[in-house]
């Protein structure tokens, strides 16, 4: 019997195995990555964190573009001067020759250090792996204050003006400044900057807030619309078909009594047995299927101050005082997002709660109704516990749908005005690509991460034991 059942585990395991694979390879392994570059300071738009380095390492390239040019100009100066600033430029010359000697003492840096040249001779460009070679820390920190103190003896020099060409000997002098490349490993630092800075915790206040409203209000309407459909009266039809009428109207941009006409027709279609009735039923997803940036754009053209049809609709209810508000005011901007957002993924609340209440008997509502139990009564004890892993499953998918927004906010408002609609996607968006800072980005994407993880456990923990349930601890 023992043996049985862990034949059975090992089966079942070895089952899941390529699915557990697949996730690791799509899901968790670019958080890891995330985590990795987050430990960095990777800054693509600098030349000296464009890549991940643990050891000091020297650009070859830039060294030898300045140092050689360097030294023959100190000469000229040298030959051209007399007593102490003679003997101060041979000094600094001498100083250099000794770290250029030291510099070369390794010999796979003096190889590299012979090719560069050569490379550079031939007025061709050497390849990162070449250029880049790898010092120990004493010769890299040397070379460091070295270049410091010659660039800050000579810019005295030239404002003494005891040098012939200032300019040319203090800017090869700078060039070398950005020579040696440093390890850019930094911890945990990108981590504790991220959650000193009060933009984040605003990106994060916009992230929840627009979870917690939309999500709400798309539940109640989705819950509203599947009851609606799953109840068998007359004109269910037409309440099925309502829901298309904003889909209808606002891509055809038509007036109210062209939409209620179109209602009215696909009711009678929805509410009549024929062939492609359950087509036709499917259209309810379209709002949902829409990709998520051309319904954004859609809506943008819809929110525009002067040309908006819905602007005016609400300006006309007094919803807004002024049609532009909608797209220029904090409090405007997200109401706009949100009310997009709903009108996009109510259908698809509705559908996911509509499959949970089909599965519940009628002969339980049959029942109650007998008890003389009230529709409430009903709803309450009958609908709500039967469908609360539906419920459960519409709220998992769509608040973690809703925290990780990025494409309907950033087409609509661009996370403005004011970073008023910037969520944390966005944000780690614009720090890892606008700024190319994928150091600090990587650690943003890394904090989403443990965001959706901890509201996926809080579901699991405290909504979905039913659903983690094999039955074994229901008593019988």
């Amino acid at each position: 019997m023992r043996n049985e059942k862990r034949m059975e585990r090992l089966l079942g395991y070895s089952l899941v195995a390529p699915a557990m694979l697949l996730i690791l390879a799509i899901a968790i392994w670019p958080v890891i990555q995330s985590f990795y570059y987050s430990l960095f300071d990777y800054r693509l738009n600098d030349p000296t964190k464009s890549s991940i380095h643990w050891s000091y390492s020297l650009d070859l390239e830039g060294y030898l573009q300045n140092y050689p040019f360097l030294k023959s100009a100190l000469k000229q100066e040298m030959a051209a001067a007399d007593g102490q600033t003679k003997q101060t430029l041979a000094q600094i010359e001498q100083k250099l020759a000794k770290l250029d000697a030291a510099i070369r003492s390794n010999d796979q840096v003096a190889k590299q250090y012979d090719k560069v040249n050569e490379v550079l001779d031939n007025f061709e460009t050497p390849s990162d792996e070449l250029k880049i070679a790898e010092l120990d820390k004493q010769t890299a920190e040397r070379l460091t204050d070295t270049v410091h103190d010659v660039v800050k003896t000579l810019k005295e020099m030239k404002k003494a003006g005891e040098l012939q060409q200032a300019d040319k000997v203090v800017g090869l002098a700078e060039g070398l400044e950005g020579v040696v490349i440093e390890p850019n490993f930094v911890g945990l630092k990108h981590y504790k900057d991220s959650f000193s800075d009060m933009r984040l915790w605003k990106a994060l206040w916009n992230t929840t807030f627009f979870t917690v409203v939309s999500v709400a209000i798309e539940l109640v309407l989705g819950l509203g619309i599947a009851l609606l459909i799953n109840k068998a009266f007359f004109g269910r039809g037409l309440v099925r078909a309502t829901i298309l009428i904003p889909f209808f109207g606002l891509v055809l941009h038509m007036a109210s009594a062209i939409e209620l006409v179109l209602g009215l027709g696909i009711a009678l279609l929805i509410n009549k047995a024929f062939f492609g009735r359950g087509l036709v039923r499917a259209t309810i997803l379209i709002p949902w299927a829409i990709p998520t940036a051309v319904s954004a754009l859609m809506w943008k053209f819809l929110y525009d101050g002067q040309n908006g049809i819905v602007a005016k609709y609400f300006e006309t209810v007094g919803l807004v005082d002024r049609m532009g508000d909608l797209l220029t005011t904090e409090a405007g901007a997200m109401f706009a997002v949100i009310f997009a957002d709903v009108w996009k993924t109510t259908p698809y609340m509705a559908l996911l709660l509509l499959a949970g209440l089909q599965t519940i008997p009628s002969s339980l509502y049959e029942a109650a109704s007998i008890d003389g139990a009230t529709k409430w009564q009903q709803f309450t004890k009958i609908t709500l516990p039967l469908l609360k892993s539906s419920i459960l499953v519409a709220l998992l998918f769509r608040t973690l749908d809703a925290f990780r927004v990025f494409d309907l906010i950033y087409v609509l408002t661009g996370g403005g005005p004011a970073n008023s609609t910037e969520t944390i996607s966005i944000l780690a968006y614009k720090v890892m690509f606008s700024q190319t800072n994928f150091g600090a980005g990587s650690a943003l994407a890394v904090i989403v991460f443990l965001c959706v993880a901890v509201i996926s456990m809080i579901y699991i923990r405290w909504l979905g034991k039913d659903l983690l349930s094999d039955g074994s601890s229901v008593k019988r």
